[in-house]
């Protein structure tokens, strides 16, 4: 059997984005392997016509990239995560237009359910089998954190959402995917499964997808903002009852009152990607921002996201006007409204941003 180039820059870029092998050594040295390939093939196999075509929005990613590169080098503190990061957004985004251009959508859409489902029930059998892995690999399990492992879960909703698989197959995985979440004590994850039932369910297709970018802007920025809201009785009532948190939101509230004076000492360029946990731990006792947006203002300041926001813009604008593949749609919606309380605005978020132009259609092409 012939194994296609698509297919071997499928595997790569699906293990730089959606999962952290935790349990392999040296597994950052094998990420940035396999990003530095999957850039080379993207580079070889570069067809004239398909970067022309989108010239802007390439444009705007190499921008975006630089700038993630120079607060890297600028701060001085974790400068190799910085730059893997920017190739990472390089090469999901050269990724999704050589799909699009090769036509294979549902091919890779079914590589990537069929890696997601092994990893899933891999770590669901050592997470539940050998619960010990987790305290010896320092409170990780084997796809990573426990972010990690439910955000996987719910990607492999979507991807069986995305290729048509029977109900009751990803029915399945929603019962899986919510026990999961209790286990490992992720109320985001549960959180999320409720809001991609609810679009599930409602089959949500009238509103504007670029409406997407108010909607994440208008959300994090409440909460960082709008103090007195989350004093207001029925909110507190909401969080203590309906979640079992305490009334701070396991501390978020501390952070959004204290953020802003820390994000204003480097507020253009940033303190730089993967500094958060050392600068903020130090600073506030708590290890990232625990808000999607003001964690890209963090890293990358305001120019960073600035762009961030004209490329999702721009993506989810394009995206309007084709028959794409919904549940994609779906997933960034769901991590844009737990960016209020987490950081979902990650690689992950990215990934998806890429290839959310992902067609439905029946023609094919050789490569």
């Amino acid at each position: 059997m012939v194994i296609k180039i698509f297919s071997i820059i499928s595997f790569l870029i699906y293990h730089v984005t959606l999962v952290d092998l935790y349990y392999i050594k040296f597994y950052k040295y094998i990420e940035l392997a396999f990003a530095l390939l999957a850039l080379a093939m993207l580079v070889i196999k570069k067809q004239e016509d398909m970067y022309k075509k989108n010239s802007k929005i390439n444009v705007c990613v190499i921008i975006f990239a630089i700038i993630i590169v120079i607060s890297s080098v600028i701060n001085q503190q974790n400068m190799q995560r910085g730059i893997l990061y920017a190739l990472k957004i390089v090469d999901v985004f050269l990724f999704g237009q050589y799909i699009i251009y090769l036509k294979k959508e549902k091919e890779v859409l079914s590589i990537f359910y069929k890696l997601t489902l092994f990893y899933v029930l891999l770590t669901d059998f050592l997470l539940l089998c050998i619960p010990n892995l987790f305290v010896k690999f320092e409170y990780h399990y084997l796809v990573g954190d426990k972010f990690y492992v439910t955000y996987l879960h719910i990607f492999l909703i979507v991807f069986s959402m995305a290729l048509n698989e029977k109900r009751k197959k990803y029915i399945i995985y929603y019962i899986l995917s919510f026990f999961i979440a209790l286990k490992v004590q992720c109320t985001t994850a549960i959180v999320g499964l409720a809001i991609l039932a609810t679009l599930d369910w409602t089959k949500q297709k009238k509103m504007k997808r670029d409406t997407l970018v108010s909607i994440l802007i208008v959300l994090c920025l409440i909460f960082i903002l709008g103090s007195s809201i989350y004093k207001m009785e029925i909110f507190q009532s909401i969080i203590v009852n309906v979640f079992k948190k305490d009334p701070t939101l396991s501390g978020r509230f501390y952070i959004y009152n204290n953020i802003l004076p820390i994000l204003s000492e480097k507020l253009m360029l940033g303190h730089g990607y993967g500094n958060s946990y050392e600068i903020l731990m130090e600073v506030l006792g708590y290890p990232n921002t625990q808000n999607g947006l003001m964690e890209c203002i963090f890293d990358y300041g305001i120019l960073g996201t600035i762009f961030f926001l004209i490329i999702m813009k721009a993506q989810l604008k394009k995206s309007n006007s084709k028959n794409i593949y919904q549940p994609l749609y779906y997933c960034l919606f769901v991590f844009s409204i737990l960016a209020m309380i987490e950081i979902t605005l990650d690689i992950r978020f990215i990934l998806f941003l890429a290839i959310i132009n992902f067609e439905k259609r029946k023609e094919k092409i050789d490569e």
